[in-house]
């Protein structure tokens, strides 16, 4: 019996076939297949008129197969077997990598891998040379839980040094090698470069400054400046000789609005490293202006008030005659407004600045009307009302006061909101003032103006009474003459 490939690459056919002797004309031949993993697959196949019998089958566990094949021979159920071995391989995939690709002389280096399929504690052979020489084994390394093999590695010759790993063919795969891993060992010295933007976010036109220097100091080197605008190409900027002290400096209009990444370039010269940074740049419409007007909340403007605004800059500035104020030179992005009436704070809000703005708020500023009236429910012209705001460590002291006209009304204009006290000819009551609103005093305490309208009208009464009396007096003579 023969088994045809006696390996074969898994999800292919394997070929069992052979002969039996002497020649038996259909013969049941039981084909056993024992997997790698212990199941047992049978088949049967009956032996042509030559005697002869073939199976075939696609094969997908990996690993060791075995295949048995019994008859009987004669009548007394004698049973022949015969046995042959054949594998189920795949191909295994073996990567490596180095933990950089130019090193210096002396470094040590990561040298990382994994296999494929993964399989734990597989011995793992890394190879390395140099030059155009053979490879020679560096070390053997065992596969993690994760078919990861790592190993550290001390650079002690300069040039190109190449790495490679083998593993070994077994049951279930293939030998494999992975690609070649190079790294470059220099002697050089080596350079730092610096680039900075100053500033770093500019208007439209304005010059933004590119300057930095090379370490060590390195006579007539060159540095290469490009740019690219959000996320766009490399565009070169220019190329500059660095200065006795190592030092470079650029001065540049950007011509469009954006963000711009500019990279700063040393190619390296004789003994000395390659080196680059890099610095970012924002280019930004504007600048831009915000004008805002504030009014209380009759609509009238709020002469004395004063504007504070805080955000990328933050100003505070008094409003003009007309209640507004005009901020230049703002900078795109979100602002606080805050407004201050006779030193309380009147209105908070936020602005988004992307443009020229125009802004017109409505600050908690009222009017209050005192309503003063006697005990007769009668309007009190002249009296003084007064309000004290009652301040706190948070609110400033105000104070205002008004005296009532004709129809007894101390009219407040332009109050801002909080607590006050009210006093009135000797009362005091607690308000808040929240909203345009009103109030009424009835005063307690007859004045003299009182007193004297009383006398007054008892003065009036009296002459009245002591005109009737003597009328009646005249009119008693008068009857009396007529009866005579």
């Amino acid at each position: 019996m023969y088994v045809s490939p006696s390996t074969v690459v898994e999800n292919q056919s394997v070929a069992v076939f052979g002969a039996i002797t002497p020649v038996s004309v259909n013969e049941t031949i039981k084909l056993r297949y024992i997997t790698p993993s212990g199941r047992t697959l049978e088949r049967r196949v009956s032996t042509t008129d030559e005697g002869l019998f073939g199976d075939s089958m696609v094969v997908r566990e990996l690993g060791k197969w075995k295949v048995v094949a019994s008859w009987m021979v004669d009548e007394n159920l004698t049973v022949a077997f015969e046995e042959r071995i054949f594998y189920v391989k795949t191909y295994r995939i073996v990567t490596l990598n180095a933990s950089t690709h130019e090193a210096f002389l002396g470094d040590r280096v990561n040298i990382t891998g994994e296999i494929n399929p993964v399989r734990v504690g597989k011995r793992v052979t890394v190879y390395y040379g140099s030059g155009g020489g053979t490879l020679s084994n560096l070390t053997v390394v065992k596969t993690d839980e994760h078919g990861r093999f790592k190993l550290e590695c001390a650079l002690n010759e300069t040039g190109r040094i190449y790495f490679r790993a083998y593993i070994q063919e077994d049951d279930e795969c293939f030998e494999a090698w992975s690609p070649v891993e190079e790294i470059l060992v220099k002697m050089f010295v080596t350079t730092r470069l610096d680039l900075e933007a100053k500033p770093k976010q500019v208007y439209l036109g304005e010059e933004v400054v590119l300057q930095g220097s090379i370490n060590p100091h390195i006579k007539g080197a060159k540095v290469i400046l490009r740019y690219i605008k959000n996320g766009g190409c490399w565009t070169d900027l220019t190329t500059l000789t660095v200065g006795v002290n190592g030092s470079f400096k650029y001065v540049w209009i950007p011509e469009e609005p954006g963000l711009y990444a500019v990279v700063a370039i040393y190619e390296g010269m004789d003994l000395y490293t390659s080196s680059q940074n890099m610095t970012i740049l924002a280019v930004i419409h504007g600048p831009y202006e915000l004008r805002v007007k504030v009014i209380d909340r009759n609509g009238r403007v709020l002469l004395g008030a004063k504007l504070i605004l805080e955000g990328v800059k933050t100003v505070e500035i008094m409003l003009d005659m007309e209640g507004q104020v005009t901020v230049k030179g703002l900078y795109p992005g979100t602002y606080r407004i805050k407004a201050y009436f006779k030193g309380v704070e009147v209105y908070d809000g936020m602005v988004e600045i992307y443009g020229n703005v125009s802004e017109t708020v409505s600050a908690d500023v009222y009017t209050l009307k005192v309503y003063v009236k006697d005990l007769f429910n009668k309007p009190v012209q002249g009296v003084e009302a007064k309000l004290d705001m009652i301040a706190s460590y948070m609110t400033p002291e105000v104070t205002v006061s008004n005296v009532t006209d004709v129809y007894g009304c101390a009219y407040f204009v332009q109050i801002p909101k909080g607590r006050y006290l009210l006093s009135v000819d000797g009362q005091q009551v607690e308000i808040t003032v929240l909203e345009n609103t009103s109030t009424t005093i009835t005063m307690q305490n007859l004045n003299l103006q009182l007193i004297l309208s009383v006398l007054a009208i008892i003065a009036v009464a009296e002459s009245a009474i002591l005109i009737w009396l003597k009328t009646g007096d005249r009119l008693k003579r008068i009857f009396r003459r007529e009866e005579r």
